[in-house]
């Protein structure tokens, strides 16, 4: 049976065509037929396709939703939980489905990175819990040719997160994790914030209440004696119609907080309910009528009202908005616009059109202090879809940091810059004072990550990011993470059983693919075709930042030819940058040349001083870390120094004697 059943209305046949095409370059197997288009041969044969099916994606229009056929097929995947609808027509719904979620794809234009086509990925992935033929992937993924873009992606996205310590992702998906590092416990009242449900005439006001829940979250995260469950987990469920106490269960919370959102020129309704999820009881609900001018400080009554429901002790100050932000209006408005570009995934158009927004916000507010560390950050994640400007957007980044450092010297976020900083210059001393000396500084904890993974500890790192996880359950980056750091550790069987659940969570899974797909190849006796034939699917795709020999690319026959082929690559001048030589080591990792993994990974840290994370995570297997060459790297880049003056020589190495040491 195929992944994925096509229904569409009979003048719909060119669309549908696309859309099959569409779902099949995306690695999905599909049922449509020309010559059986649905209203005219709904029979038994259609029928079991349906019921095999693992989604059926409707195409609802103004011809399909008319024909009789098109919504027996929509009842009988609905009645068996595989219905995914899309409106590719404004149109009417037929009433029986108007409640129902459904993705509106009225503007796509058949571009894979477009919000639209990529929510709608997410449902059918939902459902069908793969991105390629099952039969090609007895334990990681084995991708075909028209997912070859995703696994250029996501060694791109693991390559960057090596080399910057992972600092980005963790700070984002542990939001609402606070004191993780100098250990926290949870708190006795659990909270939920669901995204808010945008009411407004205009789709595009999405960002808004989008936006908004999230400020909202980050508002009542902040109460002391309140757990909140961070953004990636509560805004899974955005769009999905579930009983609260199934939501409540799969978060591990007690109550929920949810409303909508309506949005005008001026004006800006907030509707908002507090729900027990043990047995879907109303706690508190109100609702909120205010000028658009006053949305600061209605956000801030919002998390306090909820606060005062559940009967928490609340210090007033406690409530002001977070430091750094703005009364600009517009600035606040396409800050929320960027956010929701960033928080979308791995993709150039997203990070260009966030860093265009960033320079807008900072220029309607130059003090806004949030918007320059998110345009500080738009600049760091466009570097790698840019690196011939590379140069530039670094300085650009510089000038923005410095900017935050100007306006509060003394703040979080300023303590936070000079922690990456020292880290950046791999005074792991210094780094580890200043977290010791920030204790109650969640945006300094976090970072503690950062110093755990330059210096190899793992173990430490390990139960943080457990922690972490069981905050954030649905987050698919917490999962990747937790799967990479179980690896380095050398717990396959529990990182390959935290890949396996992780394809049941909505959202690209980018990141966690990469990491299983590099630890099958590292891991023992990868079979050498599937290593190929993904390595050639990566080569063949013209979305990556490394540069080829395309002559030599279609030469290749063997693991050998590929290896070769990566040598020449690494000698090439126009491959002479930090970001490209450390994916030439993973890749050079996955496919077995240690002296190539060893020179690129030299290259890397000496010449190009990239973060030290990458070492531990290139070299965690195979024994690789008993190479004299990694040795001299570690003694090169500084880290055995760190390692004698702290006594903290992390899990992989240890002295011997007064002069030497050794790692495993």
């Amino acid at each position: 049976m195929a992944d994925v059943f096509l229904s569409y209305g009979h003048d719909d046949l060119a669309t549908a065509k696309r859309y099959a095409e569409a779902f099949e370059r995306a690695g999905f197997s599909i049922w449509w037929d020309e010559s059986l288009r649905s209203g005219e041969a709904f029979d038994a044969a259609i029928e079991k396709e349906i019921k095999g099916a693992k989604a059926v994606v409707v195409l609802w229009s103004k011809s399909s939703v008319q024909s009789r056929w098109v919504r027996a097929e929509a009842t009988l995947a609905e009645k068996s939980g595989t219905l995914v609808p899309a409106l590719i027509e404004p149109c009417e719904l037929p009433i029986m489905f108007q409640l129902t979620h459904t993705v509106d794809l009225t503007r796509w234009k058949g571009e894979a990175g477009e919000a639209g086509w990529q929510a709608l990925m997410a449902d059918v992935r939902r459902l069908a819990s793969t991105d390629a033929a099952p039969a090609q992937r007895p334990r990681v993924l084995v991708a075909p040719k028209s997912a070859s873009r995703r696994w250029m992606l996501a060694a791109c996205a693991l390559v960057v997160l090596a080399a910057s310590g992972g600092w980005w992702a963790f700070t984002h998906w542990s939001a609402g994790a606070t004191g993780l590092a100098s250990g926290q416990t949870s708190a006795p009242v659990t909270l939920a914030v669901l995204p808010f449900v945008n009411l407004s005439s205009d789709v595009e006001q999405e960002y808004f209440s989008d936006g908004l829940t999230e400020e909202i979250l980050n508002q009542l995260a902040q109460i002391e004696g309140l757990a909140v469950t961070a953004r990636t987990s509560s805004f899974s469920f955005k769009g999905r119609n579930e009983d609260v106490r199934t939501i409540g269960e799969k978060l591990g919370v007690g109550h929920l907080l949810e409303g909508s959102i309506r949005k005008d020129a001026r004006q800006l309704r907030i509707t908002a309910q507090l729900v027990s999820t043990r047995d879907g009881t109303h706690v508190w609900s109100h609702v909120y009528d205010r000028e658009l001018s006053g949305v600061f400080q209605l956000q801030e009554q919002i998390a306090k009202d909820v606060a005062q429901a559940l009967s928490i002790k609340l210090d007033v100050g406690e409530m002001r908005r977070a430091n750094g932000g703005t009364t600009n209006l517009e600035a606040y408005d396409k800050f929320l616009q960027a956010a929701a570009l960033l928080g979308k995934g791995y993709n150039k158009d997203f990070a260009t059109q966030a860093v265009e927004l960033g320079r807008e916000v900072v220029a309607l507010d130059p003090n806004f202090l949030r918007g320059w560390d998110q345009l500080a950050l738009a600049l760091a994640a466009m570097q790698v879809w840019a690196p011939e400007n590379a140069m530039a957007l670094r300085g650009e980044a510089e000038k923005a940091v410095a900017r935050i450092v100007s306006l509060a010297p003394e703040s979080e976020q300023a303590r936070r810059i000079r922690l990456e900083q020292l880290l950046e210059q791999r005074r792991w001393l210094d780094a580890a004072a200043l977290i010791d000396s920030a204790a109650d500084e969640p945006e300094v904890q976090r970072l503690a990550y950062g110093l755990l993974r330059d210096t190899g500890r793992f173990e430490e790192l390990l139960p943080i990011v457990r922690h972490a996880c069981t905050r954030d359950p649905l987050s698919l980056a917490c999962s990747a993470q937790l799967q990479d750091v179980e690896a380095a550790v050398g717990r396959s069987e529990e990182a390959q059983a935290e890949y396996e659940r992780s394809k049941g969570l909505v959202g690209a899974h980018i990141e966690s693919d990469a990491i299983a797909l590099v630890r099958y190849g590292v891991g023992p006796n990868p079979d050498p075709k599937i290593l190929l034939a993904n390595f050639l699917a990566i080569l063949k795709d013209g979305n990556r930042p490394v540069t080829f020999d395309s002559e030599q690319i279609d030469r290749i026959r063997t693991l050998d030819d590929a290896r070769a082929l990566l040598h020449k690559t690494l000698d090439d001048q126009a491959n002479n940058e930090g970001l490209r030589i450390l994916i030439i080591a993973f890749w050079a990792s996955a496919l077995g040349d240690r002296d190539l993994a060893m020179t690129a990974l030299r290259r890397a840290n000496i010449d190009m001083h990239a973060r030290t994370a990458n070492l531990w995570l290139v070299s965690y297997s195979r024994g690789w870390r008993a190479d004299p060459r990694f040795k001299a790297i570690l003694r090169d880049t500084g880290l055995v120094d760190y390692f004698r003056a702290s006594g903290k020589w992390g899990d992989f190495c240890k002295p011997v004697g007064k002069d030497d040491f050794e790692c495993h």
